[in-house]
């Protein structure tokens, strides 16, 4: 396996925890404590395209969380088309 691979996955992996951290935070799940900046995680990790929830200003949660996630799949597509290319 190539590191870029190795990488994505990684990524990948970190991206899956961070999002189900979560809602896991907001129920109080595996007795995780509540935590205003958990979330905050998931949007660096959803870098640069998380930077436009900025332009939308306050969507409803769910549509940040959505957009996000699509920032991470748009990041670990990049990764593997770099490692295809």
């Amino acid at each position: 396996m190539r590191i870029h691979g190795l990488l994505a996955w990684i990524y990948g992996g970190l991206c899956a925890g961070a999002l189900l951290l979560i809602p896991a935070e907001a129920h109080g799940w595996m007795g995780i404590a509540e935590d205003p900046y958990v979330g905050v995680f998931a949007f660096f990790l959803g870098l640069p395209w998380s930077l436009l929830l900025y332009a939308l200003g306050s969507p409803p949660l769910w549509l940040e969380i959505v957009l996000v996630m699509l920032g991470m799949a748009i990041n670990v597509n990049g990764a593997r088309e770099a490692r295809h290319g």
